[in-house]
């Protein structure tokens, strides 16, 4: 996350091509995580709740976008 972001991309890895090229689409592997907006704005002290909306932004808008743009990655780059 924190790269595509670099990439002035706000989802998705930023590839255009399998790192390598070609010769090592079946070699490659990307890894990712993320860390959700509001939450990097203004974090959860120790274990308290997560407010309602945080949890509706992470949870039911951002993250599932995330997920959309990486499998949207996959089908151009190709894996599986």
């Amino acid at each position: 996350y924190f790269s595509v972001r670099l990439n002035g991309k706000y989802f998705g890895s930023g590839f255009t091509h399998v790192p390598g090229g070609n010769d090592y689409r079946n070699r490659s592997v990307l890894s990712y995580h993320y860390y959700c907006t509001i939450l990097s704005i203004e974090p959860v002290p120790g274990n308290t709740s997560i407010p309602v909306f945080d949890r509706v932004l992470c949870d039911d808008i951002e993250g599932p976008a995330l997920f959309n743009s990486v499998q949207i990655d996959l089908e151009q780059l190709g894996g599986s």
